[in-house]
């Protein structure tokens, strides 16, 4: 009776809204199963890829608060409606909000539950797992062998302990080594990418490197932590199967590599991010590499953002340089609990394996598609190229990229680890305290969050 009261009690506030809110048509909580397919993401990424390529949706321009930094919006694919609640308000609050709906589904009233969701690549681990139960296995659906064409190190990011695919994404975030090209030709006579990348193919090339650019006052790279990524690739889990930290040769290589350019000032201190660091993307900051993925040069050298106004569009070039990584991501997860599942599973594989689809993403966006094939195929093609990188195949750049990575063994820490190693190593490199003063610093920081950890 309790349950029913409150249904009830949902209806009535629903319509009271629709009364208050005119020509915003709210769900009815007595809408049978099949008729609502709810969505909830952290920006309003997954509305605009159905509109662009799920030729069935039809957007509504409805929309409403439903709290602060909480929007939600409407359309609909054929008979059914499409709900979008988005959590605008950081990660940290989108990762409570979707842990209210997935992980406590008991307690989550009948037109909140989900079918659809969005993550980021950082959130892959904790929603994606077998133990949680929150996504569906992909690998159950009609069409599971299609995902063997995607690439293994992002299929394998959002794969269950058990192996089991449980999101998907049409982007690749993996990421290579953006230089430009007039500094290039001013310090080393060429802006080649196969002369670039060999010349920063690993630590010791890259310092060199580095040190000819100081010599015509050109820092490397904008700081640190640009090149934080690069060097820990593969690196392996921070925490092993008894519980003790671990520190990888990857990250003792990088505290040594940047160490010494910070020390030579051959390269800035800005943060990724950072109001410094966007105003070292224009043309005239003497800052020579960044390193960032397909998606994320995108967004942040086209204009896209808040990076300044001159960003040197067309004077970029990309190479593989000291190695490839990945970084971030778009994925989409079908619920365990979602009463649509047919429609649900049909978005997923319209957007992440549709071959058209895929393919006029990438040139419509610029960004790496998930798709060994597509990508394979406009790597090859003679006359695509990208604006961005003065008319250079940057998809052959980013494709090898991509097929050289291998998935490495995580642990459920490594993100927040890798966070707290990184803040902890930072005040070094700038000269405010020692390497071991750093050395404690992380080891405190980890085990007042994780006290259960060792660090011996």
């Amino acid at each position: 009776m309790l349950r029913f009261s409150t249904v009830l009690l949902s209806g009535i506030l629903a319509a009271s809204i629709n009364t208050a809110i005119p020509g915003i048509e709210l769900p009815d909580p007595f809408a049978s199963p099949g008729e609502v397919l709810r969505i909830y993401g952290y920006d309003r990424t997954a509305e605009k890829l159905l509109d662009d390529y799920y030729p069935d949706y039809v957007p509504d321009g409805g929309f409403r608060e439903k709290e602060e930094g909480i929007s939600v919006r409407y359309g609909n694919i054929g008979e059914t409606r499409v709900i979008f609640t988005v959590v605008e308000d950081g990660m940290e609050h989108y990762e409570a909000y979707l842990d209210s709906v997935l992980l406590h589904g008991e307690d989550t009233p009948p037109d909140e539950t989900a079918d659809l969701f969005m993550l980021a690549g950082e959130e892959l681990g904790k929603y994606c797992s077998a133990e949680a139960d929150v996504a569906l296995p992909l690998t159950e659906s009609s069409f599971a062998e299609l995902f063997e064409n995607q690439y293994p190190m992002v299929r394998d990011a959002a794969s269950d302990e058990d192996g089991a695919l449980r999101a998907a994404t049409m982007q690749v975030p993996c990421g290579a080594m953006l230089y430009r090209r007039s500094y290039a030709k001013e310090v080393f006579g060429t802006d080649d990418p196969d002369e670039i990348g060999k010349m920063a193919a690993d630590a010791g090339n890259l310092t060199e490197m580095a040190e000819k650019l100081k010599e015509h006052g050109i820092s490397f790279a904008a700081g640190p932590e640009e090149t934080y990524d690069v060097f820990l690739s593969g690196a392996g889990p921070w925490v092993d199967e008894n519980g003790t930290i671990t520190i990888s040769s990857k990250a003792g290589e990088w505290v040594r590599c940047m160490a010494d350019l910070s020390a030579k000032g051959c390269i800035g201190s800005a943060r990724r991010g950072s109001p410094e660091w966007k105003e070292a993307l224009a043309s005239d900051s003497g800052v020579f590499a960044f390193f960032m993925t397909s998606p994320e040069a995108v967004r942040h050298l086209s204009g896209n953002d808040e990076a300044p106004d001159d960003v040197s569009y067309g004077d970029w070039a990309v190479c593989r340089g000291p190695g490839a990584f990945i970084r971030g991501g778009t994925y989409i997860a079908a619920s365990s609990d979602t009463d649509n599942r047919e429609l649900a599973e049909d978005i997923i594989r319209t957007l992440t394996l549709d071959l058209e689809v895929l393919r006029r993403y990438t040139l419509d966006t610029g960004e790496m598609a998930n798709n060994r094939q597509v990508m394979d195929e406009l790597a090859k093609e003679a006359s695509y190229g990208s604006a961005l990188y003065g008319g250079q195949n940057d998809i052959a750049v980013f494709a090898a990229a991509a097929d050289s990575l291998s998935y490495a063994e995580r642990s459920p820490y490594d993100s927040a680890l890798e966070s707290i190693f990184l803040s902890s190593y930072l005040p070094y490199f700038g000269g405010g305290t020692e390497e071991s003063a750093a050395l404690s610093d992380f080891y405190g920081a980890v085990l007042e969050r994780y006290p259960f950890l060792s660090d011996r």
